[in-house]
């Protein structure tokens, strides 16, 4: 898990978007396992951009 935090800080910190930072992870993966995965482990990866903008709650739609 160590090492996974790092990556993601390190690519963080040089401001790769996030989907080329999971294209690097993977490949970093595979090549840690010689290209050959032996389990279905799976890897999401969520980018947050901070809160939205608006705040104010949404009104429900009224029906004429």
């Amino acid at each position: 898990m160590e090492r996974f935090t790092d990556f993601v800080i390190r690519h963080h910190a040089d401001e790769t978007p996030a989907p080329e930072t999971l294209r690097r992870l993977m490949q970093a993966v595979l090549d840690h396992h010689d290209g050959r995965l032996q389990d279905g482990a799976t890897v999401l990866f969520r980018e947050w951009r901070g809160p939205a903008r608006n705040l104010e709650p949404r009104q429900p739609a009224t029906r004429t």
